[in-house]
């Protein structure tokens, strides 16, 4: 049983650790109808670090006319639980959120940074900067996103090929490939940005420097 910190089972007393479907009632009239959680509820589809999953997780009756339970909770609200021997759990995407989740290939990261970064070089300034979200992986490999839009891959064209497993664990016929930006040798941190330019260390003594979207502008200080 799951309890929270009055020590009240989850499921009875419509709190807020209570996704499951439910009705709560005040004064004759309703003040929560629960039928599962998302981005925005409370609790979120967040994960456990703060970070948006941006799923809606909905819950519904199989029955027809599933059994209503009634309990009083500790403020003396009415909450009316929906009892069924099933459940039908659906999972979708925010559709607010285009272009999300992006894809990487797996791996152990360290924090992400959103930051604008110039679209090219430019010697007279007149460059266009787009926000960006930079992310890099312990195996060096660097992706850039674009914040806005649909585009699930990294700008970029270095590519992973990665091998697909079915449920069992068995390899699969196919395979897909993932883009990223840059390889940075001896990556050990996250990304920082200063001025339209990111920057990110290296244990072989050196620093990244982004000028733009545009590899070639890239500079490496040793």
């Amino acid at each position: 049983m799951f309890i929270d910190a009055f020590y009240q089972a989850a499921f009875d007393y419509g709190g807020a650790e209570d996704v499951f479907p439910h009705t709560v009632r005040r004064d004759g009239r309703v003040t929560a109808d629960v039928w599962g959680f998302g981005p925005y509820s409370r609790p979120s589809t967040r994960s456990n670090d703060g970070g948006h999953s941006y799923l809606n997780i909905d819950f519904n009756h199989a029955s027809v006319s599933p059994r209503r339970e009634l309990s009083l909770s500790f403020q003396n609200d009415t909450v009316i639980n929906y009892s069924d021997s099933n459940f039908i759990m659906t999972v979708t995407h925010d559709f607010i959120t285009q272009g999300w989740p992006r894809r990487a290939a797996p791996d152990n990261f360290f924090d992400p940074l959103v930051a604008n970064i110039n679209e090219s070089s430019s010697n007279n300034g007149n460059s266009n900067s787009v926000t960006v979200l930079a992310l890099l992986g312990e195996s060096g490999r660097f992706y850039l996103y674009s914040v806005n839009g649909e585009r699930r891959e990294s700008y970029g064209n270095f590519t992973a090929n990665i091998a697909l497993f079915d449920y069992k664990g068995n390899p699969a016929d196919t395979a897909i490939n993932i883009t990223f930006f840059d390889t940075i040798p001896g990556a050990f941190t996250f990304p920082t940005a200063i001025e339209n330019r990111i920057y990110v260390p290296s244990l072989e003594n050196s620093l990244h420097i982004y000028n733009s979207l545009n590899i070639n502008d890239k500079e490496t200080l040793t």
